[in-house]
């Protein structure tokens, strides 16, 4: 791209393959990564994630688990993110 100054795997503009200026692939910038991360959409995506893979196991027969455990990501993210605490304070301000 024209113009690229940085980014995501830290190459400048004219230097090299891809952008990378002779460092290989692995040099990636982890500030510029992690600048927009949401911690929120994190723990939601997370879990959804978890809940999804637990119920397709259990549907299929691979795993013998209770439905407790299937759904217990689906309660840790509502006691964390739905802001429900179970009892817990949570510090605002991280």
């Amino acid at each position: 791209m024209p113009g690229n100054r940085g980014g995501v795997l830290g190459g400048g503009v004219g230097g090299g393959v891809g952008g990378l200026h002779g460092h290989g692939s692995g040099d990636v910038n982890f500030r510029a990564l992690f600048q927009d991360f949401n911690a929120s959409k994190f723990v939601v995506f997370s879990c959804l994630l978890a809940f999804s893979v637990l119920y397709a196991l259990k549907m299929d027969g691979i795993i013998d688990w209770s439905w407790w455990s299937i759904f217990a990501p689906l309660w840790i993210w509502k006691c964390i993110v739905g802001k429900i605490n179970c009892g817990l304070e949570v510090d605002k301000d991280v």
